[in-house]
């Protein structure tokens, strides 16, 4: 995997594993989504969410889950690979600038030759694809901690083992169906992206006390789809740790194991974990 970092933002990039192959040898527009944010983590640990923390960052409003962009940039994606997507697919996300409750999210959508498809949301981005990689072992289960440390360069560090966590994921995919409004039918059976993701900012909540944070990128592969009242089981490690213009930023690998404890699904997952103050 090959780290960038462009415009005090974090891409990522897979130089290995999850590579697409071709499905068609034309360019393709697929149909335009539209949909409204909507902030559904306004009363979440994560005081980034509200109003009032925000504005001390620097922004106008609390910041809509870079989760739900990322769940409604993948609309497309699925409209176009259908159910399979959920299977092997993979797909790389940015967040360059925020959402907030009530915005008008345009997605546009189009089908490289070669079979990628690139989404663009304006303030968010992202290329997808299908992948015929075998899935790696899940990483290693460790205990939570007692007390939730706050965090400290000295403490996020590469190689740093996540406490690990299992749930059941019917309740949240039930609470955040009707929040999204996703159009596809699909998830009365499989786990939305949205709740998937949303796995790798719970394991990060679950191992640190971060007051104000921001979901920056994230890149995912499938290996198998995961029913919507599955119990999934999360371990993750810290990759990488940094400092770029005021901002401490992680990286941490996670994974998502099924009832069979099989890897079903693995992210590399990017944050602020303490964002730089309002000049």
């Amino acid at each position: 995997m090959v780290l960038s970092r462009q415009s005090g933002l974090l891409f990522l990039s897979y130089t290995s594993g999850c590579v697409g192959y071709a499905l068609t040898s034309k360019m393709m527009t697929l149909p335009e989504y539209r949909v409204h944010a909507v902030n559904t983590a306004a009363d979440h640990e994560n005081r980034m969410h509200t109003d009032e923390v925000a504005a001390q960052f620097g922004f106008r409003g609390g910041l809509v889950p870079g989760v739900n962009v990322y769940g409604c940039m993948t609309v497309p994606v699925v409209a176009h690979f259908g159910h399979v997507w959920l299977e092997r697919g993979w797909i790389r996300a940015r967040f360059a600038k925020p959402f907030y409750d009530g915005d008008q999210v345009v997605v546009r959508a189009s089908v490289e030759p070669g079979g990628t498809v690139r989404v663009d949301a304006g303030r968010a981005s992202a290329e997808a694809g299908l992948h015929t990689d075998p899935a790696p072992a899940p990483l290693l289960e460790a205990p939570l901690p007692g007390v939730r440390p706050f965090p400290t360069p000295e403490l996020i560090r590469p190689g740093l083992e996540l406490g690990s966590f299992s749930e059941n994921l019917a309740e949240v995919q039930a609470r955040l169906l009707m929040a999204l409004a996703d159009p596809y039918p699909l998830y009365a059976d499989y786990a939305h992206p949205t709740v998937l993701l949303g796995l790798a900012n719970e394991i990060l909540v679950r191992n640190f006390h971060l007051p104000a944070w921001i979901h920056t990128s994230s890149e995912v592969c499938h290996y198998r789809a995961i029913h919507s009242t599955e119990t999934v089981h999360v371990t993750g490690r810290i990759r990488d740790a940094f400092a770029r213009k005021g901002h401490e930023f992680l990286i941490a690998g996670v994974t998502v194991s099924g009832n069979d404890r099989h890897l079903a699904l693995h992210a590399v997952h990017a944050a602020i974990w303490r964002p730089r103050s309002k000049p």
